[in-house]
């Protein structure tokens, strides 16, 4: 999932709610948690899941 649908959907959710993002990119695991934490969003840890990585960002 790239950042603009994840921020869609991180938009639309209210306060305390949590997203669950499954990346299979290096650069999406780079990224994402920066654009998150810079649009105010808190993103956790990313664990590796397989040959993908599970991020969980809060609202």
């Amino acid at each position: 999932m790239s950042w603009a649908r994840a921020r869609v959907r991180l938009d639309e959710m209210d306060v305390g709610e949590k997203l669950v993002l499954l990346l299979d990119e290096p650069r999406a695991l780079r990224d994402i948690p920066i654009a998150a934490e810079a649009a105010g969003y808190v993103a956790n840890e990313a664990t590796a899941v397989g040959d993908s990585w599970r991020l969980l960002i809060e609202v």
